[in-house]
């Protein structure tokens, strides 16, 4: 009995304290998802940079980029997509000084979940077309692995992780295997170890790849 006092006395020390404490809800955050919600439409960057990543760029800004991670511009927040939502809406270790607001998690989980746009739309539903139903067309992916992305990992990469060094990035299926782990070492500025950063649009080329679907073409 004893033993479980000292237990809820030390949990109280710790709320009293402020740990583990979610910021309060912000009514703007929660009109804004409501009016979202109602209107069906996709959800912006700008918004999310506004109500969400705003709390963020104290630290994650180009200008201190506190490990290597910017959030402060559309390219920065996709290139570091995953690590984001793992800090902000899994693991709930980012802010390090509260961890967001339940209304600030939703919009930003329900931006990830329609795909992380740049732009937002008018949310006014598509008309329901008269007669049979056209056969849709293939989507073909905009970033081309031998084209595109081959290239850049041959510039760049293959001068150390061309089977030699651990972990090899030649060929389609290595580097495929290795993308995210890749692309997470290139925005930490911990490779390339033995020439120049990538440029933002040669690491934009390689994450557009992974997002959609690492396709060999």
């Amino acid at each position: 009995m004893k033993k479980n006092k000292w237990i809820l006395f030390f949990l109280s020390f710790l709320s009293a304290c402020g740990f583990y404490r979610e910021k309060p809800a912000t009514p703007d955050v929660t009109n804004a998802i409501n009016n979202i919600n109602q209107s069906h439409s996709l959800v912006s960057y700008s918004q999310v940079g506004q109500y969400v990543f705003s709390s963020c760029v104290g630290c994650h800004s180009s200008a201190s980029a506190s490990g290597g991670v910017a959030l402060d511009s559309y390219l920065g927040v996709k290139a570091n997509l995953s690590n984001v939502a793992n800090a902000a809406l899994t693991q709930k270790t980012m802010p390090p000084s509260a961890s967001l607001a339940q209304d600030q998690q939703d919009l930003l989980q329900k931006w990830i979940d329609q795909g992380a746009p740049e732009y937002g739309s008018s949310g006014t539903p598509t008309p329901t077309p008269s007669g049979p139903t056209p056969s849709p067309s293939p989507i073909s992916a905009s970033v081309s692995y031998a084209n595109n992305v081959a290239p850049i990992i041959q510039a760049n990469c293959l001068g150390c992780h061309n089977g030699g060094q651990s972990p090899n990035l030649s060929g389609f299926t290595n580097f495929s295997n290795n993308a995210s782990s890749s692309i997470s070492a290139i925005d930490s500025g911990s490779m390339p170890r033995n020439s120049s950063p990538l440029s933002t649009a040669d690491k934009s080329t390689i994450q557009t790849w992974i997002n959609e679907g690492r396709p060999n073409n």
